[in-house]
């Protein structure tokens, strides 16, 4: 029996060719539909071009991991807090002109979206104690870049804190390592 190429249509029976390019038709409308609502999608979502929140806590811990030479011994930004702590006087200078300096590094400008002119941005870094997690809002020591304002960049829960680090200095007092951001239009 030889194969037919054309069978007879029952009454009502779409030919097959003509059902195929009615799936191509509604497969190619379909992928359009799909690429209006996500063009239009995309359009509509703000992009943000400052540094994110979760920069600002790798930022906070790589200033805590930062190398820094003590006393001719290679060590980090968290265990020079932790000598300031123990002996003031000895490290404080040393604790404030390092820490001062990579504040002032990682500043940036940028343009205010609203009033269009350049502003910097500032970081500031508090060492507050805590005594077993009490009293954890006494500031030991402040410590600024050049441009941070006195006032810090809010949110709706209020000053904005990007970052905070526990360091453990002896079994029953705790330093907080709390990392604002604060801006200032540029000079």
């Amino acid at each position: 029996m030889a194969p037919e190429p054309f069978k007879k249509q029952k009454k009502g029976e779409l030919p097959s060719i003509l059902v195929d390019f009615a799936a191509y038709v509604v497969f190619v409308i379909s992928i359009l539909v799909f690429y209006l609502i996500f063009s239009f999608q995309v359009k509509g979502v703000n992009t943000i071009q400052s540094a994110s929140i979760f920069d600002k806590d790798i930022f906070l811990t790589s200033y805590l991991k930062t190398p820094v030479m003590v006393d001719g011994i290679e060590t980090n930004m968290a265990e020079l807090i932790r000598y300031w702590y123990l002996d003031k006087e000895k490290y404080e200078d040393l604790l404030r002109k390092t820490s001062v300096e990579l504040l002032n590094h990682n500043e940036y400008e940028y343009e205010d979206s609203l009033t269009k002119n350049t502003r910097v941005r500032g970081y500031s870094i508090t060492i507050r104690k805590g005594i077993n997690n009490d009293d954890k809002f006494k500031v030991l020591l402040t410590l600024e870049s050049k441009s941070f304002q006195n006032y810090c960049i809010s949110d709706i829960r209020g000053c904005a804190n990007l970052g905070e680090q526990v360091l453990p200095v002896s079994e029953n007092v705790n330093l907080y390592i709390v990392l604002f951001e604060g801006q200032q239009a540029k000079k």
